[in-house]
């Protein structure tokens, strides 16, 4: 048995005589101290791997083992779709836990898997000494998980931290209610509807992009673009106005600082116009039509109209949310972003994110809400692209 010290400066494992890179996670605010009790021959088998943790400010020391979760029944999943699954522990000393002891579920580190996501989540032993996993399908197919299947790490989660180490963030709002008020409309409300609106938008107050720069970035699913060709389309820039040109290279740099857009070096370039919105202020357009004419269709199905009003039966309370820029926040494949080649007077650039009036964008779109969404149904939450129905 040898004794090694986790260096946290240099994520690696030492003794005096050797020492080995270990990918590992802090998880104390301070500089901290590890000892770790290992078997080096075995140091590479980690399906069961149990440490101490060390805080050096009061020095109490907490065991913190990390299991397999195993599959208990076979399950299948149906396509773009999500379940939980009974999971059985391999560490006996896990699985003689009370009942009240809280698990962190996570996704087994070492697995190649790219069809299935498990959620990270916090669950209990079952008298039957199984737990919960919540596994998500990403295939348009059904999705079989046998019985033993390795899906998991599951570790007991230990309260060590004092009220002294905890990082108090005081959440401020930067909307109030009268600006919440000439936003949205509450007439209909009474004044205590009104009131628990307005107290659910501020709490949530982050959610809502100000603008370009506060949108987020999902990449579950990355839109790709089949041609049926390999010849590049190329087309001049279209001539800007003088008076907007100012406009247009506002434009791209704000795209470039929000991380949509970047420099490209791309054969296939597509022109850009300013097309003007109806508060009076512009948005950039790429002129895609070359690169759609040579576009295979994805034929993923949208939702029918009538289907989802059915959905939504026997709701009491409606809303609706618009993403803002909701393609801008899809990404592209990395390896099918220069088919997006814009060219304008300031230089050639490309999408990191999906454009506006791609072919196909509209479904991958779709696709990529479905899974978003995916086991909400029941919640009465309708999407139709990227306007839900909560």
């Amino acid at each position: 048995m040898h004794n090694f010290i986790i260096d946290c400066t240099a994520n690696c494992l030492r003794n005096s005589q050797v020492e080995v890179n270990w990918n590992f996670s802090r998880v104390f605010p301070q500089t901290c101290g590890y000892s770790l009790d290992h078997n080096f021959e075995n140091l590479q088998n980690r399906e069961n791997s149990s440490f101490k943790e060390v805080n050096e400010n009061d020095h109490s020391v907490y065991n913190c083992d990390v299991t397999l979760g195993r599959v208990f029944s076979k399950v299948t999943i149906p396509p773009l779709s999500q379940r939980y699954v009974d999971i059985k522990l391999d560490n006996p000393t896990i699985n003689a836990l009370s009942s009240s002891k809280s698990l962190l579920i996570e996704k087994e580190k070492n697995s190649l898997s790219t069809s299935f996501l498990v959620s990270r989540s916090v669950s209990h032993l079952s008298k039957s000494s199984t737990c919960l996993a919540l596994v998500l399908n990403l295939n348009d197919t059904p999705l079989t998980l046998n019985k033993g299947m390795v899906i998991a790490n599951v570790s007991p989660i230990h309260e060590f931290a004092s009220i002294e180490n905890v990082n108090c963030v005081s959440s401020g709002n930067s909307n109030d209610n009268k600006n919440w008020l000439k936003e949205i409309k509450l007439n209909h409300l009474t004044s205590s509807q009104q009131q628990q609106v307005l107290e659910l938008l501020n709490k949530y107050n982050n959610a809502f992009a100000q603008n370009i720069s506060d949108l987020g970035e999902c990449g579950i699913i990355k839109h790709t673009i089949q041609l049926t060709d390999d010849i590049s389309t190329r087309q001049k820039p279209y001539r800007v106005p003088y008076n907007l040109k100012n406009e247009m290279k506002n434009k791209i740099n704000i795209l470039l600082d929000a991380g949509i857009i970047q420099p490209s070096t791309s054969p296939y370039s597509a022109p850009v116009l300013l097309v003007k919105k109806s508060d009076g202020s512009f948005r950039l357009v790429a002129d895609l039509r070359k690169l759609n004419s040579k576009t295979i269709p994805d034929n993923f199905p949208l939702p029918k109209i009538d289907e989802m009003i059915d959905q939504l039966s026997g709701a009491k309370f409606f809303s609706t949310m618009d993403l803002t820029s909701g393609f801008h926040q899809m990404s592209m494949h990395p390896d099918h972003m220069h088919y997006t080649g814009i060219a304008t007077e300031f230089g050639l650039f490309e999408y990191k994110r999906i454009p506006f009036g791609l072919k196909n964008a509209s479904a991958s779109f779709q696709r990529l809400m479905s899974i978003v969404l995916a086991g909400l149904n029941d919640l009465q939450i309708a999407c139709y692209i990227d306007d839900v129905i909560p």
